[in-house]
């Protein structure tokens, strides 16, 4: 889960078929991110603070860094 606590972002969501665009400014909207979402923040407010809620630890190989490899496991699943 994404929250904003402070400032603004935009946030764009990809599932690898639709983009949904949305501005996080408050913090009393969270969104909900899923497996295979391919996240992108752009459009920081100064002194922005995200909270960022995640039922795992971190691991780096957990993740996708190039947007080909992501699209191509979507394919796949």
């Amino acid at each position: 889960v994404l929250i904003c606590i402070a400032g603004s972002i935009e946030l764009e969501l990809d599932d690898g078929k639709t983009k949904t665009t949305m501005m996080l400014d408050s913090s009393s909207k969270g969104v909900y991110i899923g497996n295979l979402v391919w996240r992108t923040m752009r459009k920081f407010e100064k002194q922005t603070i995200i909270l960022v809620l995640a039922s795992e630890y971190y691991l780096e190989d957990d993740y996708y860094r190039n947007y080909k490899d992501f699209l191509n496991a979507c394919a796949v699943s």
